[in-house]
């Protein structure tokens, strides 16, 4: 379908559906006023979008796999110009943000093997966040953020003061009913597949079923490592891999992890960024490679205490979000590369209790760092990087 040229916007007040596998081609200056939701295999290309929250949607009602959002610009928003809710196998490349306001660009909420490419953006709040959302996505295994790559986009100056972060995935700590570290227990007994939860809230009727989310080992033999999540009868979980070298008393986490995922030769060219390029949290084995970042901004990687107490948690208590087996390699980095346990000291009213965690695995090699590279409470692995260090609580690790 070929939505012409006109001397000025297409109006139209109620959100379209561009149906499954049809194409919607703007001609050379075709310009819509409009909210569209897309289907599966429905493409934009070549359309402009006025000022507004919401102006692609994908993903709201259902599932939309193999969508394409291609060589379209947009203006600002104070939400956000492209929202996912679940979406699987899509993409968005080639397209032009310019925010003037204090919404995001491009944001997901769940999804798996989305490809977010060549894009040019230019201010708001967030230019591409992965930020995970149980009220929006559903939850579950569809509302999973892995495999996506993030590659070749260009984020452009913009005002400190309004900015959050550049290109992030976000566990949405301070949202009770949104946030991805959902449960903290013990180990009672594991063998086999199996574990069994120490907690005395398990019981056979009344529990969320967290079937298809993961198992963080926070300590013991496990540490830092996953477990999928394939049954769970009360106490009793059943994991796709051996646990048999866990222990009873090994801490865990139970949550929606950010998995698999890259973020590479991008060049985020905003100055003084605390976060140009952020994994915010329940993070694993992400690869964060070849991007260059401006003066004074930092690429980060962060594992965190405290987080709020999700809705309907058995255990009742405040979300934990390590990050681990994370790779951060090959980039050009104009301030620092931090590798950080934070633990939030008040959220909603709650002073943390919690003994600090040490994050495992996580590897910073071969980075041109103007600044230095700063950790702390980490079993990693440093190497070929320039730029000073500056460690506290930090065990080496030799690869």
């Amino acid at each position: 379908m070929i939505v012409p040229a006109a001397a000025g916007a297409y109006t139209v007040k109620s959100t379209l559906t561009v149906p499954e596998g049809v194409t919607l081609v703007g001609q050379e200056g075709a310009t819509l006023n409009a909210t569209l939701r897309l289907s599966d295999r429905s493409v934009l290309d070549n359309i402009a979008f006025t000022d507004g929250a919401r102006r692609v949607i994908i993903g709201e009602t259902s599932l939309v796999t193999g969508a394409e959002v291609r060589n379209c610009s947009f203006g600002s928003s104070t939400w956000a110009s492209l929202l996912a809710y679940r979406a699987n196998d899509c993409l968005v490349c080639s397209n032009t943000f310019v925010n003037g306001r204090n919404g995001g660009n491009i944001i997901f909420l769940g999804g798996k093997r989305n490809v977010i490419r060549r894009n040019s953006i230019t201010g708001g709040r967030t230019a591409v966040l992965f930020l995970y959302s149980r009220t929006s996505n559903g939850g579950g295994y569809e509302s999973l953020i892995e495999d996506n790559l993030v590659e070749y986009n260009t984020v452009h100056a913009v005002a400190r003061r309004q900015y959050e972060e550049g290109i992030s995935f976000d566990v949405a700590g301070d949202g009770p009913a949104a946030t991805a570290a959902l449960e903290y227990d013990r180990i009672s007994s594991a063998t086999g597949k199996q574990v069994v939860l120490s907690h005395a809230n398990w019981a056979p009727t009344g529990n969320p079923s967290y079937v298809g989310y993961d198992m963080v080992f926070l300590s013991g033999d496990l540490i830092g490592q996953t477990r999928r999540i394939a049954a769970q009868s009360s106490a009793t979980f059943t994991l796709d891999k051996s646990v048999s070298r866990a222990t009873a008393g090994d801490k865990i986490v139970i949550g929606a992890t950010f998995k698999r995922n890259i973020v590479r030769n991008n060049i985020v060219n905003s100055p003084n960024l605390d976060d140009a390029i952020l994994l915010y949290g329940m993070a694993f084995e992400n690869i964060v490679e070849s991007n260059t970042v401006a003066r004074g901004a930092n690429i980060a990687v962060m594992s965190l205490d405290n987080t709020v107490r999700p809705t309907d948690s058995v255990t009742g208590t405040w979300g934990r979000a390590p990050s681990g087996y994370n790779l951060v390699r090959g980039n050009t980095v104009g301030g620092r590369i931090r590798l950080q346990y934070y633990a939030i000291p008040v959220i909603k009213g709650h002073t943390n209790t919690y003994a600090r965690y040490h994050t495992y695995g996580n590897s910073v090699v071969d980075n041109e760092v103007s600044d230095r590279i700063w950790a702390n409470d980490q079993y990693l692995h440093s190497s070929g990087n320039t730029g000073t260090t500056e460690f506290y609580r930090v065990h080496e690790l030799q690869h």
